[in-house]
Protein backbone atom coordinates (compact mmCIF):
# COMPACT_ATOMS: atom_id res chain seq x y z
CA UNK A 1 0.00 0.00 0.00
CA UNK A 2 2.80 2.42 0.86
CA UNK A 3 4.40 1.78 -2.53
CA UNK A 4 1.07 2.53 -4.24
CA UNK A 5 0.77 5.89 -2.42
CA UNK A 6 4.34 6.76 -3.32
CA UNK A 7 3.59 5.95 -6.97
CA UNK A 8 0.53 8.23 -6.89
CA UNK A 9 2.60 11.07 -5.41
CA UNK A 10 5.31 10.71 -8.04
CA UNK A 11 2.72 10.34 -10.83
CA UNK A 12 0.54 13.29 -9.84
CA UNK A 13 3.30 15.51 -8.44
CA UNK A 14 5.92 14.75 -11.02
CA UNK A 15 6.76 18.40 -11.45
CA UNK A 16 6.99 19.13 -7.73
CA UNK A 17 10.47 19.82 -6.34
CA UNK A 18 10.60 17.13 -3.64
CA UNK A 19 13.94 18.42 -2.38
CA UNK A 20 12.26 21.77 -1.68
CA UNK A 21 9.50 19.99 0.26
CA UNK A 22 12.15 18.12 2.23
CA UNK A 23 13.94 21.36 3.11
CA UNK A 24 10.68 22.98 4.21
CA UNK A 25 9.80 19.94 6.33
CA UNK A 26 13.13 19.89 8.13
CA UNK A 27 12.94 23.63 8.66
CA UNK A 28 9.47 23.24 10.19
CA UNK A 29 10.69 20.55 12.58
CA UNK A 30 13.66 22.68 13.58
CA UNK A 31 11.42 25.72 14.17
CA UNK A 32 9.30 23.64 16.55
CA UNK A 33 12.31 22.23 18.42
CA UNK A 34 13.73 25.67 19.05
CA UNK A 35 10.99 26.27 21.65
CA UNK A 36 12.12 23.37 23.84
CA UNK A 37 14.01 24.11 27.09
CA UNK A 38 17.77 24.52 26.91
CA UNK A 39 19.96 21.39 26.70
CA UNK A 40 20.85 19.70 29.93
CA UNK A 41 24.20 20.66 31.46
CA UNK A 42 27.19 18.46 30.72
CA UNK A 43 27.92 16.21 33.72
CA UNK A 44 31.40 15.96 35.23
CA UNK A 45 32.07 12.61 33.57
CA UNK A 46 29.77 12.55 30.53
CA UNK A 47 28.88 9.60 28.33
CA UNK A 48 30.06 10.96 24.95
CA UNK A 49 28.65 9.86 21.60
CA UNK A 50 30.67 10.61 18.46
CA UNK A 51 28.89 10.35 15.09
CA UNK A 52 30.86 10.12 11.84
CA UNK A 53 29.27 9.34 8.45
CA UNK A 54 32.32 7.40 7.24
CA UNK A 55 35.16 5.66 9.04
CA UNK A 56 38.83 4.88 8.44
CA UNK A 57 38.75 1.54 6.64
CA UNK A 58 38.92 0.04 3.18
CA UNK A 59 35.26 -0.86 3.70
CA UNK A 60 34.47 2.86 3.98
CA UNK A 61 37.05 5.57 3.20
CA UNK A 62 40.76 6.02 3.94
CA UNK A 63 41.53 9.65 4.75
CA UNK A 64 42.35 12.12 7.49
CA UNK A 65 38.71 13.12 7.86
CA UNK A 66 37.85 9.50 8.65
CA UNK A 67 40.83 8.77 10.91
CA UNK A 68 40.23 11.90 13.01
CA UNK A 69 36.95 10.85 14.75
CA UNK A 70 38.17 7.32 15.46
CA UNK A 71 41.43 8.43 17.04
CA UNK A 72 39.76 11.21 19.05
CA UNK A 73 37.12 8.80 20.38
CA UNK A 74 39.77 6.20 21.22
CA UNK A 75 41.76 8.75 23.25
CA UNK A 76 38.66 10.22 24.89
CA UNK A 77 37.57 6.77 26.06
CA UNK A 78 40.60 6.73 28.36
CA UNK A 79 39.06 9.71 30.18
CA UNK A 80 35.26 9.27 30.00
CA UNK A 81 32.80 6.64 28.67
CA UNK A 82 32.79 7.01 24.89
CA UNK A 83 30.97 5.45 21.94
CA UNK A 84 31.57 6.21 18.28
CA UNK A 85 28.96 5.43 15.62
CA UNK A 86 29.36 5.20 11.86
CA UNK A 87 27.63 3.55 8.90
CA UNK A 88 28.65 0.80 6.50
CA UNK A 89 27.61 -2.23 4.51
CA UNK A 90 27.29 -4.49 7.57
CA UNK A 91 26.63 -4.34 11.31
CA UNK A 92 29.79 -4.24 13.40
CA UNK A 93 30.54 -3.77 17.08
CA UNK A 94 34.26 -3.39 17.81
CA UNK A 95 36.27 -2.46 20.90
CA UNK A 96 38.89 0.22 20.21
CA UNK A 97 40.67 0.08 23.52
CA UNK A 98 38.06 1.33 25.98
CA UNK A 99 35.95 2.86 23.19
CA UNK A 100 32.93 1.07 21.69
CA UNK A 101 32.81 1.44 17.90
CA UNK A 102 29.37 0.71 16.41
CA UNK A 103 28.75 0.48 12.64
CA UNK A 104 25.11 0.37 11.52
CA UNK A 105 24.26 -1.17 8.14
CA UNK A 106 22.99 1.01 5.32
CA UNK A 107 20.61 -0.24 2.65
CA UNK A 108 21.91 0.08 -0.91
CA UNK A 109 25.42 0.81 0.40
CA UNK A 110 26.99 1.38 -3.02
CA UNK A 111 24.32 3.93 -3.96
CA UNK A 112 24.50 5.83 -0.66
CA UNK A 113 28.18 5.45 0.24
CA UNK A 114 28.83 9.19 0.06
CA UNK A 115 25.82 10.05 2.26
CA UNK A 116 25.28 7.00 4.48
CA UNK A 117 22.58 6.86 7.13
CA UNK A 118 20.75 4.27 9.21
CA UNK A 119 18.18 5.40 11.77
CA UNK A 120 18.98 2.42 13.98
CA UNK A 121 21.79 4.47 15.53
CA UNK A 122 19.30 6.78 17.29
CA UNK A 123 19.14 4.43 20.28
CA UNK A 124 22.71 5.54 21.01
CA UNK A 125 21.57 9.18 21.29
CA UNK A 126 19.19 8.15 24.06
CA UNK A 127 22.07 6.71 26.10
CA UNK A 128 24.46 9.66 25.67
CA UNK A 129 24.91 12.78 27.80
CA UNK A 130 26.12 14.73 24.77
CA UNK A 131 26.69 14.19 21.06
CA UNK A 132 29.69 15.21 18.99
CA UNK A 133 29.01 15.18 15.23
CA UNK A 134 31.85 15.02 12.73
CA UNK A 135 31.07 16.70 9.37
CA UNK A 136 28.32 19.34 9.54
CA UNK A 137 26.88 18.93 6.04
CA UNK A 138 25.86 15.26 6.17
CA UNK A 139 22.47 13.63 6.62
CA UNK A 140 23.68 11.75 9.70
CA UNK A 141 24.47 15.06 11.36
CA UNK A 142 21.09 16.55 10.40
CA UNK A 143 19.21 13.65 12.00
CA UNK A 144 21.50 13.55 15.03
CA UNK A 145 21.10 17.26 15.75
CA UNK A 146 17.29 17.09 15.54
CA UNK A 147 17.14 13.99 17.75
CA UNK A 148 19.60 15.40 20.28
CA UNK A 149 17.71 18.68 20.45
CA UNK A 150 14.46 16.78 21.07
CA UNK A 151 16.18 14.90 23.91
CA UNK A 152 17.88 18.08 25.18
CA UNK A 153 21.38 16.69 24.69
CA UNK A 154 24.17 19.24 24.19
CA UNK A 155 25.44 19.19 20.59
CA UNK A 156 29.00 19.77 19.40
CA UNK A 157 30.29 19.69 15.83
CA UNK A 158 33.70 19.25 14.24
CA UNK A 159 33.54 20.01 10.54
CA UNK A 160 36.21 18.24 8.49
CA UNK A 161 35.46 19.75 5.10
CA UNK A 162 33.08 17.16 3.64
CA UNK A 163 29.68 18.04 2.21
CA UNK A 164 26.82 15.88 0.93
CA UNK A 165 23.71 17.92 1.82
CA UNK A 166 22.59 21.53 2.28
CA UNK A 167 19.90 20.60 4.82
CA UNK A 168 22.12 21.64 7.73
CA UNK A 169 21.98 25.22 6.43
CA UNK A 170 18.42 25.34 5.09
CA UNK A 171 16.98 23.90 8.31
CA UNK A 172 18.89 26.40 10.41
CA UNK A 173 20.63 23.75 12.51
CA UNK A 174 23.48 26.07 13.43
CA UNK A 175 21.31 27.51 16.23
CA UNK A 176 21.24 24.15 18.03
CA UNK A 177 25.01 23.65 18.12
CA UNK A 178 26.50 24.49 21.50
CA UNK A 179 29.96 24.90 20.05
CA UNK A 180 32.01 24.10 16.96
CA UNK A 181 35.26 22.37 17.85
CA UNK A 182 37.48 23.15 14.88
CA UNK A 183 40.66 21.42 13.76
CA UNK A 184 42.34 24.73 12.89
CA UNK A 185 41.80 28.48 12.92
CA UNK A 186 41.47 28.21 9.13
CA UNK A 187 38.57 25.77 9.56
CA UNK A 188 36.89 28.12 12.02
CA UNK A 189 37.20 31.03 9.57
CA UNK A 190 36.00 28.96 6.62
CA UNK A 191 32.93 27.66 8.44
CA UNK A 192 32.30 31.16 9.83
CA UNK A 193 31.94 29.85 13.36
CA UNK A 194 34.72 31.81 15.08
CA UNK A 195 32.36 33.37 17.64
CA UNK A 196 30.98 29.98 18.72
CA UNK A 197 34.01 27.76 18.46
CA UNK A 198 37.25 26.59 19.93
CA UNK A 199 40.24 25.24 18.05
CA UNK A 200 41.20 21.80 19.35
CA UNK A 201 43.46 20.79 16.41
CA UNK A 202 44.22 17.16 15.58
CA UNK A 203 46.69 14.66 16.90
CA UNK A 204 48.93 11.67 16.52
CA UNK A 205 49.17 8.39 18.38
CA UNK A 206 52.64 9.12 19.80
CA UNK A 207 53.11 5.46 20.78
CA UNK A 208 52.46 4.28 17.24
CA UNK A 209 54.23 7.13 15.44
CA UNK A 210 57.55 7.97 17.08
CA UNK A 211 61.24 8.15 16.06
CA UNK A 212 62.98 4.85 15.30
CA UNK A 213 65.70 3.47 17.53
CA UNK A 214 68.30 3.22 16.19
CA UNK A 215 67.63 5.86 13.51
CA UNK A 216 67.22 4.60 9.96
CA UNK A 217 68.88 6.11 6.89
CA UNK A 218 66.65 8.85 5.48
CA UNK A 219 67.06 8.68 1.71
CA UNK A 220 63.73 9.60 0.08
CA UNK A 221 61.06 12.28 0.28
CA UNK A 222 57.57 11.11 1.15
CA UNK A 223 53.98 12.07 0.37
CA UNK A 224 51.11 10.36 2.22
CA UNK A 225 47.48 11.14 1.42
CA UNK A 226 44.59 10.42 -0.89
CA UNK A 227 45.51 10.76 -4.57
CA UNK A 228 43.17 13.61 -5.42
CA UNK A 229 43.79 16.73 -7.55
CA UNK A 230 43.64 19.23 -4.65
CA UNK A 231 46.58 17.45 -3.00
CA UNK A 232 48.90 18.99 -5.59
CA UNK A 233 50.90 15.82 -6.20
CA UNK A 234 51.45 16.87 -9.80
CA UNK A 235 53.27 19.96 -8.51
CA UNK A 236 55.50 17.69 -6.42
CA UNK A 237 56.32 15.49 -9.41
CA UNK A 238 57.26 18.56 -11.46
CA UNK A 239 59.42 19.81 -8.57
CA UNK A 240 61.24 16.48 -8.25
CA UNK A 241 62.93 16.72 -11.62
CA UNK A 242 64.80 13.53 -12.49
CA UNK A 243 67.22 13.67 -9.57
CA UNK A 244 65.14 13.65 -6.35
CA UNK A 245 63.69 10.33 -5.09
CA UNK A 246 60.08 10.50 -3.87
CA UNK A 247 57.65 7.88 -2.60
CA UNK A 248 53.94 8.66 -3.04
CA UNK A 249 51.60 6.71 -0.77
CA UNK A 250 47.81 6.84 -1.02
CA UNK A 251 44.61 5.38 -2.38
CA UNK A 252 43.79 6.48 -5.98
CA UNK A 253 40.29 7.84 -5.35
CA UNK A 254 40.42 9.64 -8.71
CA UNK A 255 41.54 7.15 -11.35
CA UNK A 256 41.92 9.78 -14.08
CA UNK A 257 44.20 11.87 -11.86
CA UNK A 258 46.17 8.76 -10.87
CA UNK A 259 46.85 7.89 -14.51
CA UNK A 260 47.94 11.48 -15.20
CA UNK A 261 50.33 11.31 -12.23
CA UNK A 262 51.90 8.10 -13.50
CA UNK A 263 52.45 9.72 -16.90
CA UNK A 264 54.12 12.73 -15.26
CA UNK A 265 56.32 10.42 -13.18
CA UNK A 266 57.72 8.44 -16.12
CA UNK A 267 61.52 8.58 -16.16
CA UNK A 268 61.70 10.06 -12.64
CA UNK A 269 62.78 8.51 -9.33
CA UNK A 270 59.19 8.26 -8.15
CA UNK A 271 57.34 5.20 -6.93
CA UNK A 272 53.69 4.78 -5.96
CA UNK A 273 52.36 2.68 -3.08
CA UNK A 274 48.56 2.48 -3.11
CA UNK A 275 48.09 0.42 0.06
CA UNK A 276 50.06 0.67 3.30
CA UNK A 277 49.08 -0.13 6.87
CA UNK A 278 50.31 1.83 9.88
CA UNK A 279 53.34 -0.42 10.37
CA UNK A 280 54.45 0.17 6.78
CA UNK A 281 53.69 3.87 7.08
CA UNK A 282 55.79 4.18 10.22
CA UNK A 283 58.78 2.63 8.45
CA UNK A 284 58.32 4.97 5.49
CA UNK A 285 58.18 7.97 7.85
CA UNK A 286 61.39 6.75 9.53
CA UNK A 287 63.18 6.67 6.15
CA UNK A 288 61.80 10.00 4.91
CA UNK A 289 64.03 13.03 4.46
CA UNK A 290 60.82 15.04 4.83
CA UNK A 291 57.07 14.50 4.77
CA UNK A 292 55.48 16.62 2.02
CA UNK A 293 51.94 17.91 1.55
CA UNK A 294 51.84 20.24 -1.50
CA UNK A 295 48.08 20.95 -1.54
CA UNK A 296 46.65 23.64 -3.80
CA UNK A 297 43.65 25.94 -4.06
CA UNK A 298 43.53 25.50 -7.86
CA UNK A 299 44.29 22.03 -9.22
CA UNK A 300 45.95 21.05 -12.51
CA UNK A 301 42.55 20.94 -14.23
CA UNK A 302 41.60 24.47 -13.15
CA UNK A 303 39.13 23.39 -10.45
CA UNK A 304 38.94 25.51 -7.30
CA UNK A 305 39.33 24.09 -3.76
CA UNK A 306 38.98 27.06 -1.40
CA UNK A 307 38.70 24.89 1.72
CA UNK A 308 41.55 22.49 0.96
CA UNK A 309 43.42 21.01 3.94
CA UNK A 310 41.73 22.00 7.18
CA UNK A 311 44.74 20.50 8.98
CA UNK A 312 46.92 17.79 7.38
CA UNK A 313 47.19 14.81 9.73
CA UNK A 314 49.90 13.06 7.72
CA UNK A 315 52.20 16.02 8.37
CA UNK A 316 51.80 15.39 12.09
CA UNK A 317 52.43 11.66 11.70
CA UNK A 318 55.65 12.27 9.79
CA UNK A 319 56.79 14.95 12.22
CA UNK A 320 56.12 12.60 15.16
CA UNK A 321 58.51 10.13 13.52
CA UNK A 322 61.26 12.72 13.26
CA UNK A 323 60.77 13.90 9.68
CA UNK A 324 60.63 17.65 9.02
CA UNK A 325 57.61 18.79 7.02
CA UNK A 326 57.37 20.63 3.72
CA UNK A 327 53.92 22.03 3.03
CA UNK A 328 52.23 24.77 1.06
CA UNK A 329 50.63 27.86 2.60
CA UNK A 330 47.19 26.31 2.19
CA UNK A 331 44.43 25.85 4.75
CA UNK A 332 45.48 25.05 8.30
CA UNK A 333 48.87 23.54 7.44
CA UNK A 334 50.92 26.64 8.37
CA UNK A 335 49.38 26.38 11.85
CA UNK A 336 51.03 22.97 12.20
CA UNK A 337 54.36 23.55 10.45
CA UNK A 338 56.52 26.37 11.82
CA UNK A 339 58.45 27.69 8.82
CA UNK A 340 62.19 27.10 9.19
CA UNK A 341 61.65 25.62 12.66
CA UNK A 342 59.89 22.27 12.16
CA UNK A 343 59.90 22.40 8.36
CA UNK A 344 59.45 24.64 5.36
CA UNK A 345 56.32 26.40 4.05
CA UNK A 346 56.12 27.39 0.37
CA UNK A 347 53.49 28.96 -1.85
CA UNK A 348 51.03 26.59 -3.56
CA UNK A 349 51.18 25.66 -7.25
CA UNK A 350 54.83 26.77 -7.47
CA UNK A 351 57.08 23.85 -8.55
CA UNK A 352 60.23 25.98 -8.42
CA UNK A 353 59.62 27.09 -4.83
CA UNK A 354 58.82 23.52 -3.83
CA UNK A 355 61.96 22.24 -5.57
CA UNK A 356 64.09 24.80 -3.74
CA UNK A 357 62.70 23.52 -0.41
CA UNK A 358 63.37 19.90 -1.41
CA UNK A 359 66.93 20.70 -2.46
CA UNK A 360 67.63 22.60 0.75
CA UNK A 361 66.81 19.61 2.95
CA UNK A 362 68.39 17.18 0.48
CA UNK A 363 71.71 19.05 0.52
CA UNK A 364 71.70 19.94 4.24
CA UNK A 365 71.03 16.75 6.24
CA UNK A 366 72.06 18.46 9.49
CA UNK A 367 69.36 21.09 8.98
CA UNK A 368 66.78 18.39 8.21
CA UNK A 369 67.76 16.47 11.35
CA UNK A 370 67.51 19.59 13.54
CA UNK A 371 64.08 20.43 12.13
CA UNK A 372 63.02 16.82 12.64
CA UNK A 373 64.00 16.91 16.32
CA UNK A 374 62.04 20.11 16.85
CA UNK A 375 59.08 18.58 14.97
CA UNK A 376 59.00 15.64 17.41
CA UNK A 377 59.06 18.04 20.38
CA UNK A 378 56.24 20.17 18.96
CA UNK A 379 54.02 17.18 18.28
CA UNK A 380 54.55 15.77 21.76
CA UNK A 381 53.74 19.13 23.33
CA UNK A 382 50.70 20.11 21.27
CA UNK A 383 49.47 17.42 18.90
CA UNK A 384 48.91 14.11 20.64
CA UNK A 385 45.40 12.67 20.71
CA UNK A 386 45.53 12.78 24.51
CA UNK A 387 45.99 16.56 24.38
CA UNK A 388 43.22 16.91 21.78
CA UNK A 389 40.83 14.85 23.92
CA UNK A 390 41.61 17.00 26.97
CA UNK A 391 40.94 20.21 25.01
CA UNK A 392 37.73 18.68 23.70
CA UNK A 393 36.43 17.75 27.16
CA UNK A 394 37.28 21.21 28.47
CA UNK A 395 35.30 22.73 25.61
CA UNK A 396 32.31 20.50 26.46
CA UNK A 397 32.29 21.80 30.02
CA UNK A 398 32.84 25.44 29.00
CA UNK A 399 29.75 25.49 26.79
Amino acid sequence: MAKWYWFQIRHNWGDVDLSHIRRRLFRLVADILVHLPKPRPVPHSPHVLHITPQYFSDESTIGGGERYPLELARAMAELVPTVIVSFGRRRQSVALGKCNFEVYPVRRWHATRERPLSLRFLRQVLRADLVHCHQFHYRSTVITILAARLLRRPIFVTDLGGRSTSLSDSAGLLRFVCKFLNVSAFAAAWTKTELRSEVIYGGVDSHRFCPSSPPLVRDRFLFVGRLLPHKGIDTLIHAAGDDLPITIVGRPYDEHYYQDLKLLAEGKQINFIVTADDTQLRELYHKAIAIILPSVYTDMYGNQHPNAEYLGLTLLEGMACGAPAICTAVGGMPEVVEDRVTGLVVQPSDPMALRAALLELWSKPELAQAMGRRAVERVREEFTWERVAERCLQAYHNC
